[in-house]
């Protein structure tokens, strides 16, 4: 009998011996993904440090499994820089990384790392700003409007309103 959790959880699976399998073969060996996030309509954002650090998304394949991982932006995913943790808003038009790896050298034109807000254009994803929020990763949207986050390894959150993101 399959176990009900009281939290709501994206993705269930009935494990027993020797069920385990890869959904996306190649993003598990080709690029090692990590901070997973998966869309109601089932494409998956993560981010991988392989062929290059950042953002990648996979789409379904039909067959229970993802196709080939496909780089999200070289807006999203500066060179140089560590984009990871994506955000997508569930019409996949606004997203917010965490931007770390910033090269000193590199600071006054990339800005700091932290929270950054990207909304797409009909041009591609455009940065919009970064949050005025502390250096964090582990971002979700609480159902209440508020912007979770860790900090320093607590748990913060700012509502999103006077973060002045629409979500």
């Amino acid at each position: 009998m399959a176990r009900r959790s009281a939290a709501p959880i994206a993705w269930s699976a009935r494990r027993t011996a020797g069920a385990r399998r890869r959904i996306c073969r190649a993003c598990s060996t080709s690029t090692p993904a990590t901070s997973a996030r998966w869309r109601a309509n089932g494409t998956l954002y993560f981010f991988a440090r392989t062929p290059r650090p950042g953002i990648y998304v996979a789409e379904p394949d039909g067959e229970g499994g993802y196709g080939a991982p496909r780089w999200l932006s070289d807006a999203v995913s500066l060179e140089g820089t560590t984009s990871f943790d994506v955000l997508m808003h569930p019409d996949e038009d606004r997203l917010i990384i965490t931007r770390a790896g910033i090269p000193d050298d590199r600071a006054d034109a990339l800005g700091p790392r932290g929270f950054y807000l990207y909304r797409r254009t009909a041009e591609g994803w455009q940065d919009v700003r970064r949050l005025d929020l502390p250096y964090g990763w582990g971002a979700t949207v609480l159902p209440d409007g508020r912007f979770l986050f860790v900090d320093a390894g607590d748990l913060q959150t700012a509502p999103l309103a006077v973060l002045g993101i629409d979500w």
